[in-house]
C-alpha cells in the first residue's frame, strides 16, 4: 500500500516517531555504529546480530570514506558517496534516520555526512538502539537484501572543512572553535583560541539535552551571530556538537573533518596551545 511522503520532523527524532513512520515508503533507516579502537566491538557485526527492522548498515569507517587519504573516516568524493548510498536505496526525496548502538555517539557523523553531500531530509534517532529497545520496540537479526538502487546524487558543500580553512579562522572574531574532546585531552593540547565543549555535556542519559539547555550552553560559549567550527579527535564527536547546534538554531556550523588526528600530529607544524 502506498504511503504519503513523511513530513520532515527535523534533525532529531524520537523512537516513538520512528516507530510510527517505520513503514513509510520514503523512510530509510541506517545503522551507523562505530566504536573506538580498544572497545573490541564491531559495528557491522553487531548490526548483523541485532538491528531495528529493515535497517541497513552505513559503513563510514571502512567503505564510505576517502580511500586515498591516510586519515581515518574522511568524507569521500561525491561519486563514491553517491554510489554507496544508492546501493542502500537512497533517493533524492528519502527521509533518512540514522542511529547507533551507543545511544548517541557515531550516528551524528553519518547525519552530517549526508548534510555535507546535499541531503537535508536526514535525522538522528535520539537515544539510538538502546532507547528503541527500552521502549519495547521490536528488533531482529534477519538479513535484508539490498533494496532497489536509489537515484540520489551527491552535491558536496562546505559543512566539512580542512586545515587550511581552520587556519584562516584561528583569529577570526566571527568564529568560535569548539573542541568536543574530554577536558584532560583538550588541556594537553588544543587549537589556539579553541573552547572546550566535551560532547558528553550535550547529552543526558544517552539522549540530547532539551533545547533550552542546549541554547544556554552555546550562548555561554559563542555570540548568536558567530560561526561555530567544531573539532574533536577524528571528526566523529564534533558532529554531536554540530547536531546540538543545529537543534538549538545555530545556522553557521562547520566540522573540521580530520580534527586533532591531523592538527595535533607531531609532523603537522600547526600551532598548539597547552593549558598551564
Amino acid at each position: 500500500m502506498f504511503m504519503a511522503e513523511c513530513e520532515f520532523p527535523g534533525s532529531l527524532v524520537s523512537v516513538e516517531w520512528l516507530h510510527q513512520h517505520l513503514d513509510g515508503d520514503d523512510v530509510i533507516v541506517l545503522d551507523a555504529s562505530w566504536h573506538l579502537p580498544g572497545k573490541e566491538r564491531c559495528g557491522r557485526e553487531e548490526w548483523q546480530d541485532l538491528h531495528i527492522p529493515g535497517a541497513l548498515f552505513f559503513d563510514y569507517d571502512g567503505e564510505i570514506k576517502n580511500q586515498q587519504i591516510d586519515l581515518p573516516r574522511m568524507l569521500p568524493p561525491e561519486d563514491l558517496f553517491t554510489e554507496s548510498v544508492r546501493k542502500l536505496g537512497v533517493n533524492e526525496d528519502s527521509l533518512i534516520v540514522v542511529y547507533d548502538s551507543n545511544a548517541m555517539f557515531s550516528s551524528p557523523r553519518a547525519w552530517w555526512m549526508f548534510r555535507a553531500m546535499g541531503h537535508e531530509r536526514v535525522a538522528v534517532l535520539d537515544g539510538g538502539l538502546l532507547a528503541w529497545q527500552e521502549a519495547g520496540y521490536a528488533v531482529n537479526d534477519e538479513p535484508r537484501d539490498l533494496p532497489v538502487p536509489g537515484n540520489f546524487v551527491a552535491v558536496k558543500n562546505e559543512r566539512f572543512v580542512n586545515a587550511d580553512y581552520v587556519t584562516s579562522r584561528l583569529h577570526d572574531a566571527h568564529t568560535t572553535i569548539l573542541d568536543a574532546r574530554s577536558t584532560d585531552r583538550f588541556e594537553a593540547g588544543c587549537m589556539p583560541g579553541a573552547k572546550n565543549l566535551p560532547y558528553v555535556e550535550l547529552l543526558e542519559e544517552g539522549k540530547m539535552k532539551p533545547i533550552d539547555e542546549l541554547e544556554s550552553i552555546f550562548s555561554a560559549l559563542a555570540e548568536p551571530d558567530q560561526s561555530l567550527l567544531c573539532s574533536c579527535g577524528s571528526g566523529v564527536t564534533a558532529c554531536i556538537i554540530a547536531l546540538a547546534a543545529d537543534i538549538s538554531g545555530r545556522n553557521e556550523v562547520v566540522v573540521y573533518d580530520a580534527s586533532w588526528t591531523e592538527w595535533g600530529a607531531e609532523s603537522s607544524g600547526f600551532p598548539v596551545e597547552v593549558s598551564s
